[in-house]
Order: C-alpha cells, then sequence, then structure tokens
C-alpha cells in the first residue's frame, strides 16, 4: 500500500522542535534567574510542545509501515492515536504543572527579580515561535483554498498540522499572558499576577489540549472523506458509460492523506460479468487518477433498490 504523509506537517514538526528546545533552556534559565512562576510555566509549555513533537513524528515515522497479512489496511491510524497521546500529555503534564506552580506563585510572597530578564526571555521565545507558524500557516493556507479558515479546521483529517497549528498560537498566546503578568507583578509589587498569569497558561493549555483530544478521538473512531471528494468520485462513477446509477459511497480515512471507498454502483442490466469487471478497472483507475489518497477501492454492483433498501436499515 502506498504512503504519502505530509511533508509540510514533519518539515514544520522540525522546525517547531529545534526551536522549543532552544526556548524552554532560555526559559528555564530566566525562571531560575528571576524567581517567575509565569516564565517556569512557559518553559514546561516549550518542553511538553517539544517533546509532543517527538512522539508525531514518530507517529509519522510509523504510520508509514506497509501494510501486513495481519493489519491489511496499514498502519495510517498510528497518526491519530499517538496525536491523542500528545493531547493527554500537554492536559496532564504541561497544563498540570502550570496550574500547580500558578497556585503556588499566589499563595507566596515574593517579587519577580530582573524584570528586564523576563522581557528579553520572553522576546527570543516569541521570535523563535515565528518561524513555525508560518510554515504551518502557509500549509494552511494551500490546503484550505478557498475554505473557510474555521469550516477548513473543522473538516480537517490531519491532527498533526492542528498540534502544530494550535501549539504555536497557544504558544504565543501564553508568551503575551506571561509577559503582563510580568509587567502587573513588577508595577504592583505582588506575585499574585505572575501567579495569576501562569494559572492562565494553564487554562489555554488545557482547553487546547481538549480540542486536540477530542478530534483524534474521531479520527480513531472513523471519519468520511470531505463532501466534496466524495461527489467527485460520485461523478467520476456515473460518468462511465457502462454505469446507470452510482448510489453512493461509504468512505473513511485511514490516516490524514489515505482514504478507503467501498461504492455501490448499478450497472447497465445487459452487462456481462466479463464486461463489469472491465468497467470495475476502469472506474478504479479514473477515481485514483483524480485521488491519490484513495488507497482502497471497493466496488459493489448493486440496483438503486437495494441500495435504498439497506441505506434504510442503517438509517443515514
Amino acid at each position: 500500500m502506498r504512503r504519502s504523509f505530509m511533508g509540510r506537517s514533519s518539515s514544520a514538526l522540525h522546525l517547531a522542535l529545534a526551536g522549543d528546545v532552544l526556548v524552554a533552556a532560555v526559559k528555564f534559565a530566566g525562571a531560575a534567574a528571576t524567581g517567575s512562576s509565569a516564565l517556569f510555566s512557559e518553559g514546561v509549555h516549550s518542553t511538553v510542545d517539544a517533546v509532543s513533537e517527538i512522539l508525531l513524528l514518530y507517529g509519522l515515522w510509523v504510520g508509514k509501515r506497509p501494510s501486513t497479512s495481519e493489519h491489511q489496511l496499514g498502519f495510517g491510524r498510528e497518526v491519530f492515536f499517538w496525536n491523542f497521546i500528545v493531547a493527554m500529555t500537554i492536559l496532564a503534564v504541561g497544563a498540570g504543572v502550570a496550574l500547580l506552580d500558578g497556585i503556588h506563585q499566589i499563595l507566596r510572597a515574593s517579587v519577580i527579580e530582573s524584570p528586564l530578564i523576563s522581557y528579553g526571555v520572553l522576546l527570543l521565545a516569541l521570535l523563535a515561535e515565528i518561524p513555525a507558524m508560518i510554515s504551518v500557516s502557509r500549509g494552511v493556507h494551500t490546503k484550505r483554498g478557498k475554505t473557510g479558515f474555521v469550516h477548513f479546521l473543522r473538516m480537517s483529517r490531519d491532527p498533526t498540522m492542528l498540534t502544530v497549528l494550535f501549539g504555536g498560537a497557544s504558544g504565543i498566546l501564553g508568551i503575551l499572558i506571561a509577559a503582563i503578568g510580568t509587567f502587573l507583578t513588577t508595577m504592583t509589587g505582588s506575585s499574585m499576577w505572575d501567579g495569576v498569569a501562569s494559572v492562565m497558561i494553564a487554562m489555554i493549555l488545557g482547553t487546547t489540549a481538549l480540542f486536540l483530544a477530542a478530534t483524534s478521538k474521531k479520527l480513531l473512531i472513523g471519519v468520511t472523506a470531505a463532501p466534496s471528494t466524495v461527489s467527485s468520485i460520485l461523478e467520476i462513477t456515473t460518468d462511465c458509460p457502462d454505469v446507470e446509477m452510482a448510489n453512493g459511497a461509504i468512505t473513511v480515512h485511514l490516516a490524514p492523506d489515505q482514504i478507503l471507498v467501498a461504492l455501490s454502483v448499478a450497472f447497465r442490466p445487459a452487462l456481462t460479468t466479463q464486461e463489469i469487471e472491465v468497467a470495475v478497472a476502469a472506474i478504479d483507475r479514473a477515481v485514483r487518477a483524480a485521488h491519490p489518497s484513495v488507497v482502497v477501492f471497493l466496488l459493489k454492483p448493486q440496483s438503486e433498490a437495494q441500495f435504498e433498501t439497506l441505506r434504510g436499515y442503517r438509517g443515514w
């Protein structure tokens, strides 16, 4: 079974990983020098992001393995599984540590030392986040075409891209919140604001993790191909001269760029078995040529009446 996982997602992951490893070290050094809880939480944030990117790269790698007699549809869903593990890591480690440290900072009386160091670290972190965000944003722009941004995100079957996108966005938002917390703590002399910033960073991480977990769960259970893809496949099938009607299709994503298609087709009654086989082969070639993501194509000759009866039993 042929594989073609997203090179752009992989490139964005490598870029984000390099940036997060460097930034995490700088943030922890800054937190040690200033005593800032928000900066420490941001260090945890970057560390969790780096670990997440390693897991995602591993998921992309193992998902490329060829199919076997035991796993006949391949290993593409490894990508979905490891994205779910990443979401749980962000929730348990990232959000949990940031929340606990933020509460501890609120309850203790201390002032951030050398706030200029904090600002410098946060500026470096912001500059490091930008390249990965630009890379993944370009990928999103290319893939979504004229589709609305929100609709594209809702219909996306690529959790790796969503993880990098939302991870970068939450990282930038966390940096801004940490800067505001540092400013308010410096101006008021109260560490409460630094702790509040840390708690807010925890909430951002938790929200991001829950969204990514829900997306990965949906993909693991199985989701259909995009409606435009299904419509195109039915149209290609209908164009075959030996086809009376393309009744409908059942589709499911095996990976972000791998689709299984099961098609119900009503052929002309006069066709022989050999002629039907030739027509099926022609439809198969045409569909795969138009949609290389179709890696498994199944076609069932079936009358329209029988198809409607079975659809009635399914309820959709």
